[in-house]
């Protein structure tokens, strides 16, 4: 019953209520509280990664998996085929964790469950994975690029997680061009065959993956190499058309930020964001065997990059969307941002609390659901009280007049789209309990000096 309960919070992705448990595990419409608490209490009392929040409500302690005896491991990605213009042009999509105590087979999605269920799979797999646990891919075609793309488009999300590609690593270790699975597989010495079995061909990624982990040592020092080298750009890049260099690439720093794209004319090409510019920028010249349309594109174009870096993921995000409004480059593939009624429960009044690359400063985003998203830099040296007291109360306790200028919706549509994921660790006031500007101007000055101590951290939980 506890692993029942274990996985209902996971898939729930939010705090749940005694009643709200009971009716799921027992089937049992409405039943009453008090035994509804007893229940649950009961189920519950044996585990240590289930809590109660201060509403009383159940939540998991840790959304990752245990870890394996030894402390490692990796989840082996799939797409069928390798190469395709799109990933709606996917027949198959797999995952398989392995692990230094066995396989853990995650999902298999095939025909027309693909494009239902691969988002609820990658959310089932993001909340599965430790913030280090790389995702290995065997490296044929554009599995890695179009994966990048669907996990940005389906989740909202920048990937995060270390990529491994087998095959790059095998042909940096054996000194050989490898071209086919089946010469991955002889290289290996692991049996080779071909076939038209997804679950078949996941089972022989993860027997080349066990073949060249038992060759190398113990994983959890083989896997971090194995990260480091797919990290590094391709030596067959020819740098000598852009205004930069590989070494540039390497000193990017792992900060939230914007980057803009120009070909040699000086025309803006494409806007981007990142958690992380060196992750992100680097992944454009990682392999010039796995590229999609966009990045071929601006592989021959692209002249020089320029970055900008910002105090927090969401600054990032709202940053990206202004370039694009003004500048429209013809490389971006941007939708319409619209109104997201099932985020609801997050668009109430709030102030919510952010890095900044102002030293000595923390962003501040007014969000309100009539008036939208205003921000205001606060330096914790109290200079500006005057300044964001009123600023507080002509956004939060003033009788609207206008609601929201219909051209800057997107950034209210933005910040709650970025809050509803992150909505029970984003640092953030609820307004709705605060009866005036001063109040919140103390609970402001009060939380800021805990942002400045963790510069390195998106979002803090309080």
């Amino acid at each position: 019953m506890i692993e029942q309960l274990l996985q209902l919070l996971l898939d729930a992705d939010r705090p749940l209520s005694s009643a709200e448990i009971a009716e799921n595990l027992f089937k049992t419409a409405a039943p009453p509280s008090p035994l509804a608490e007893k229940l649950v209490a009961a189920i519950a009392g044996g585990s240590d990664r289930i809590s109660r929040n201060r509403a009383g409500e159940w939540i998991l302690c840790d959304r990752h998996a245990p870890a394996a005896p030894d402390g490692w491991s990796v989840m082996l990605c799939k797409a069928f085929p390798e190469s395709s213009s799109c990933w709606q042009e996917w027949q198959g999509f797999a995952l398989l964790r392995l692990r230094s105590d066995g396989r853990e087979k995650v999902g298999l999605l095939t025909g027309a469950d693909l494009v239902q269920g691969l988002a609820p799979l990658l959310q089932k797999t993001a909340k599965l994975l430790a913030p280090d646990e790389p995702l290995l891919f065997d490296g044929f075609g554009n599995q890695v690029s179009l994966f990048r793309t669907v996990y940005r488009g389906l989740l909202g999300a920048e990937l995060l997680q270390p990529l491994i590609n087998l095959r790059r690593v095998v042909q940096a270790d054996s000194g050989k061009k490898i071209r086919t699975a089946v010469e991955l597989s002889q290289q290996l010495h692991v049996p080779a065959y071909e076939c038209d079995s997804f679950s078949l061909q996941i089972d022989l990624l993860a027997e080349q993956v066990e073949a060249a982990l038992a060759s190398e040592g113990a994983a959890a020092v083989v896997l971090p190499r194995w990260i480091e080298l797919c990290r590094q750009p391709v030596d067959d890049i020819d740098f000598s058309r852009y205004a930069f260099t590989r070494e540039d690439l390497r000193s990017l720093p792992p900060l939230p930020g914007v980057y803009r794209m120009y070909d040699r004319a000086g025309q803006l090409l494409y806007v981007g964001k990142a958690r992380s510019l060196a992750d992100r920028l680097r992944s454009y010249f990682i392999s010039t065997e796995e590229l999609d349309a966009k990045v071929s594109t601006l592989r021959d174009h692209l002249h020089r990059i320029e970055i900008e870096r910002v105090g927090s993921e969401l600054e990032a995000l709202l940053l990206e969307q202004e370039w694009i409004e003004k500048a429209d480059p013809p490389i971006n593939r941007q939708l319409k941002v619209h109104q997201r009624p099932q985020k609801s429960r997050q668009r109430y009044p709030q102030i919510i609390l952010l890095p900044s690359t102002d030293e000595g400063a923390v962003q501040l985003y007014f969000l309100h659901p009539q008036l939208g998203l205003d921000d205001f830099l606060w330096p914790v040296s109290g200079e500006r009280t005057v300044e964001l007291q009123n600023a507080v109360k002509n956004h939060f306790f003033s009788q609207p007049l206008a609601g929201e200028a219909p051209n800057k919706r997107w950034r209210s549509e933005i910040a709650a789209s970025w809050l509803a994921r992150r909505f029970e660790q984003v640092n953030r006031i609820d307004m709705r309990l605060v009866t005036s500007a001063k109040e919140a101007v103390r609970l402001v000055a009060s939380q800021a000096k805990n942002v400045l101590d963790h510069p390195e951290e998106v979002v803090i939980q309080w």
